[in-house]
C-alpha cells in the first residue's frame, strides 16, 4: 500500500482556533514501532515549545491520526516549517509509513 499522508488546515473563525490534521494511515510491517513512538513523543514535546500551540489529540493502532490545535494559521505555518519537524516527516515517509 502506498503512503497516504493527509495535511489539512481547518480554521474556525468563531473562536479563532486553527487545527492541523496529520494522518499516517499505516505503519510498515518491518518498521520499528519503538523508534516511531519515540519520534512521535519528541514531536509532541517540540510542538509544546512552539508559540501558539494549544494542544493535540492522537490515536494510534495500525492506523494513526494526530490533530494539533494552534491559536493561528501563522502558528501552524511556523510549525510546518520547523526544521526538526520537517526531518521527522521525511523520516516517516522513508522509514515508517506504508
Amino acid at each position: 500500500m502506498n503512503s497516504s499522508i493527509i495535511n489539512a488546515t481547518i480554521h474556525d473563525f468563531s473562536n479563532t482556533r486553527s487545527a492541523l490534521l496529520r494522518s499516517n494511515l499505516y505503519l510498515r510491517e518491518n518498521s520499528s514501532k519503538q523508534r516511531y513512538n519515540e519520534m512521535a513523543e519528541r514531536m509532541v514535546e517540540l510542538a509544546k515549545e512552539q508559540p501558539g500551540y494549544l494542544g493535540h489529540e492522537s490515536a494510534r493502532e495500525s492506523l494513526g491520526i494526530t490533530v494539533s490545535y494552534w491559536d493561528s494559521l501563522e502558528a501552524i505555518k511556523h510549525w510546518k516549517q520547523n526544521t526538526e519537524h520537517l526531518i521527522a516527516q521525511q523520516k516517516g515517509r522513508s522509514e515508517w509509513y506504508a
